[in-house]
Parts: structure tokens; sequence; C-alpha cells
């Protein structure tokens, strides 16, 4: 076995030891040039400073090190390690910043400073000065403050060019948004994927531009936004390129359900235009209406009530064959596509979160389903189309909500339906059971009531 000199070991020893003790620090220089991710002084900063904005202060030092100014000039010095700390690195390339650019050379980085070091520094990836970091990142329910409706991906849509439009809580992917900060703005993704967009750079900047979804892009200068504050806990969300002057609104301050969110200049006498942000995981809206839609908008005629004397529990909506058929809640659906199924014919099940319970639409004898297995839908997204497959005499819509899962106790559609105006008994025999729940349609009752008519 080959020995070692007792010095080599002893060198060896003081190497490991030393490299044991430096910090991390040491081997993880930061160098970075992106001044927008640190927050802007508001002090004087000095020898002896430290805080995330002695950070801005390096970062912005070495943008002007590595990229140069607006004017193509590089400033002379050493690029810094960004860690916060004001030492005398940092004041070196603080005198030679101030003689290049004709200041005080006293080492100080107060306001003359500043002003001009934000008049020379370069620009991130759009041409415009990063904005302040003034709302937390995360997963957001947008809702305007004047209608209480929410800012939501029109038919659950994820393709470029889906509409954005406000609709009343329903607390799907597609009412929920990240709000991130990149590259010294603001970036708003829907859940869905992609992130909200004006089109074209000049559109971020014009009155009436309908705000989008389009695939996320560094340069698209239309992606960008920054918020304002207000006083009462609301905000503005402005486009980077109007300097937030062109703003998020409802169309002619419409409180109804899809109406499109466009941009227009910011008023402070409106407030169709200012939105309350509210976390995801700490604010669920409670649903206190009738908590279900009516399923075929396009039909206001039922042919069997929920009572009758074949225990269907379910009501049948007499339709043509091809009418659309519209989820009655937000959810999870489930497809069944077959012309039997055990008399049920074509048919979905859809699974829905209300209030912190579990309830479940069905939807029978369906000529066409019209929805991805396990896909995630909003109220009023079309599912299907009326038919008469499996044990059916003719089109309609067999329609239930269960409790619980599927083979739950059902409840009548009849008092937890939003019922369309001018609804009647397409047969005979539904006419009590229609008259007794038309009597009711203003009434509002507990899920768990479990209110059913007596016909």
């Amino acid at each position: 076995m080959k020995r070692f000199s007792k010095s080599f070991v002893s060198i060896f020893l003081t190497i490991v030891i030393v490299i044991s003790i430096l910090p991390m620090s040491a081997f993880a220089a930061s160098y970075s040039v992106n001044y927008w991710e640190h927050s802007v002084p508001g002090r004087t900063l000095s020898n002896g400073c430290k805080g995330d904005d002695v950070k801005w202060l390096q970062c912005a030092i070495n943008n002007l090190v590595t990229n140069g100014d607006r004017s193509n000039s590089r400033l002379s010095t050493s690029k810094l390690d960004v860690d916060g700390d004001f030492g005398n690195a940092t004041k070196t390339a603080v005198l030679a910043f101030q003689k290049k650019y004709g200041l005080a050379v006293d080492g100080y980085f107060g306001p003359a400073s500043l002003a001009k070091m934000k008049s020379v520094v370069r620009y991130g990836v759009i041409p415009f000065d990063p904005v302040d970091k003034n709302i937390t990142e995360g997963v957001y329910y947008i809702r305007n403050k004047l209608t209480g409706k929410y800012l939501d991906v029109k038919g659950g849509s994820s393709y470029n060019g889906a509409e954005i439009i406000q609709y009343k809580f329903h607390g799907d992917p597609n009412q929920q948004f990240q709000i991130k900060y990149e590259n010294g703005f603001y970036k708003i993704y829907s859940k869905l994927g992609r992130c909200l967009d004006l089109s074209t750079a000049s559109g971020a900047n014009t009155n009436g531009t309908d705000l989008k979804l389009y695939d996320s892009s560094n340069t698209r200068q239309q992606q960008y936004f920054r918020f304002r504050k207000m006083s009462d806990g609301s905000v503005e969300i402005g486009t980077v390129s109007s300097y937030g002057n062109k703003i998020f609104e409802v169309t002619n301050s419409s409180y109804a359900d899809s109406a499109v969110v466009q941009i227009w200049d910011r008023s402070d006498s409106r407030t169709n235009d200012n939105w309350i942000l509210e976390p995801v995981k700490t604010t669920t809206p409670i649903v206190t209406g009738r908590p279900f839609n009516w399923p075929v908008p396009d039909s206001k005629g039922i042919s069997a009530g929920f009572g009758d004397n074949r225990n269907h529990r379910a009501i049948d909506i007499a339709a043509p064959t091809g009418t659309s058929v519209k989820a009655a809640a937000a959810g999870t659906v489930q497809t069944y596509p077959g012309s039997w199924n055990g008399g049920a014919g074509n048919y979905v099940v859809i699974t829905h979160k209300i209030n912190g319970e579990t309830y479940v639409t069905v939807y029978m004898h369906l000529s066409k389903i019209t929805v991805s297995n396990g896909a995630t839908v909003s109220a009023g997204t079309e599912i299907g189309k009326v038919g008469s497959t499996g044990n059916s005499t003719g089109p309609h819509l067999d329609f239930s909500i269960r409790a619980g899962s599927f083979g739950g106790t059902r409840i009548d559609p009849g008092f937890y339906t939003n019922l369309p105006a001018g609804l009647y008994a397409d047969l005979s025999g539904a006419k009590k059971y229609v008259d007794e729940i038309n009597a009711n349609r203003n009434n509002v009752y507990a899920l768990s009531e479990r209110k059913q008519s007596n016909y």
C-alpha cells in the first residue's frame, strides 16, 4: 500500500476544512440583471445597508455592465454578487455609475441616482418600465365590484381566442386565474391553460378591445398588466402599454351572465372596472339561490313530473331531437354512450360540489353526447342533444338530481332548478306537477330539506 507524506496529508486536511466552513454563497454567486424582481429603493442606500432594495441596485448595476444602457454604453465596473448587502464592492460600482452619468460622486445611492438609473437602465423583454410588485402572486377568483359576477373563460374553452366574460360564481377552473409577476410585469393565466391577451400591441391601448386567451409569450406586450389598488380594497387591472389607463371592464356595465370583458379608459366615477381578488384557497363564495339551471333552455314543456305513478323520481322535458342540453351546474363529467344502457340510452352524469356537499345530475336518452369523458364543465356548457335512445317512446330529456352519488337519494328538480318563464305541461298527466312547481318558483329551499312535489 502506497504511503503519503505527513505534509501531503496535512495540506489535504486543511483544504477539506476550509471548504467545509465556507458559506454556500461562495460557490453560488448570483450576477442577476433582473432588477424588476426586487423592490425599488425607497431610501438612500449606502455602505452597510442590507435588504431587497439593495438587490435591486445590484441587479441594475449588473444590467448596465452586461447589457449596456439605452444608448448601448456599458458601465465599466465589476459585476456584483446579488446578495442584498451594500459592501465595498457595491460602493465601488455606485461611484463608477455616478461618475459616468455626471452625478455627485459620493457613493450614496439616493433620489438623484435612482432617477438617473431608472432613465438609463435597459427595459426587460418589452419597452416599458417594470411595474410595482404590489399584488401577491397566487390563484384567484376575480369578481367585478359592480355586478358581483366573476371573470370566466366562456364555455370552459382553453383554445386560442377563447372569450373572457363575466358569469355568476361556479368555482370551476375557468373561473380560476393565476397571477404571476414575470419580467417586471404581471401576467394572468387561466387555470385551463394560456393567458389573458388583447390580440395585438395596439389592441392593448384601444378602447373596446375584447379580452381573450392566447399562448403565453414573453414578447407580447398585450399580455402584460399592472394593478392599481383602490382605497376600498378593489383593484384596477390595466395594460402596461397604456400605462394602466386602459383597464378591464364589463361592457356597458351589464349585469348579464356572459357579458364580454373589454378594456376601456379608466374612470373614478364607474365601478364596472373595479375588481375584487378572492384567493381560491381561502375564499369560496356560497351558492345561496337555487343551485341548478334549467338544462334545456330551448324547451319549456314538461311531459312527466317527479312523483308520477311510475315512481319516476326525475322529470321529463319534452323537446325535438337535436335540441341542445346544457350542464345544470359546474362539475365533472362521466359519459355513458350506448343505444340501450339498461334503458337510459346515451347518458351523461355530472358530479357537483355545492356548498361543500356532493350532488349528481343525470341526463338520459340523448341522441348525441357532445362532451368528453372526464371534462370539467361550467353551468350552461353543452353536454349533449335531446334524443330518444334507450327505453323511450319519443324525444325528451330524462333529468334527475341525486344526493351524494348516482345511487343517492333523488331530489325534485322542480324545487331546486331555476325554472324558465312560461313553463307548461306538455302532457296532461304533468299538469298538477307543473302547477305546483310554478306556484313555488320564487322560493328557495335548502338541499338538505329535500322538498318535493305532492304529484
